[in-house]
């Protein structure tokens, strides 16, 4: 499936078929919530050219969604919400905006949340997570929320990762 500009990504990660692709032309979608959606084998989201497609609102994984794979589309918030949202990989991205990634309550014994090949950058000094990639504290359960590898986390007000939970 190949989506234009301004089409509601999210609907059709969720009515997309196990292991099919949806490509995103050049332009700017609005960000969406998945709640529970779940996908085996993965459904990988990918820009038509890598860098072009835009989500200007923030993306919400909750409820247990996992099988996704976004690649080559461009970011300015996403956050991660329970103890079953496991199994996504963001690549070949650029995540700029006033949040950044953030997770709550994932504690799945393998989350398996990916971010590869990635640029974090201009993060404005008002940014909630105080420029940081915010990933909460867990009860110290010792679980590896996220894998970050291959990427830059540069410029504006951009510290780091704020980690109360173990990444590699």
């Amino acid at each position: 499936t190949t989506l234009s500009a301004g089409a509601a990504v999210g609907t059709s990660i969720s009515s997309a078929a196990a292991g099919s692709t949806i490509c995103l032309n050049n332009g700017n979608y609005s960000g969406f919530t998945l709640n529970g959606v779940s996908k085996s084998p993965r459904v990988t989201i990918r820009a038509v050219n890598s860098g072009s497609a835009n989500f200007t609102g923030e993306i919400s994984f909750t409820g247990g969604t996992n099988g996704l794979t976004f690649d080559g589309t461009n970011f300015v918030a996403t956050s991660f919400y329970g103890a079953n949202t496991r199994n996504i990989t963001l690549r070949n991205y650029v995540h700029t905006g006033k949040n950044l990634i953030d997770f709550e309550g994932v504690s799945n014994p393998t989350p398996n949340l990916l971010f590869e090949y990635f640029t974090h950058n201009n993060i404005p000094e008002s940014s909630a997570s105080n420029g940081r990639n915010h990933l909460a504290y867990s009860s110290g359960d010792g679980i590896i929320k996220a894998t970050f590898r291959h990427g830059v986390i540069d410029g504006g007000c951009a510290d780091g990762i704020n980690a109360g939970s173990p990444v590699l």
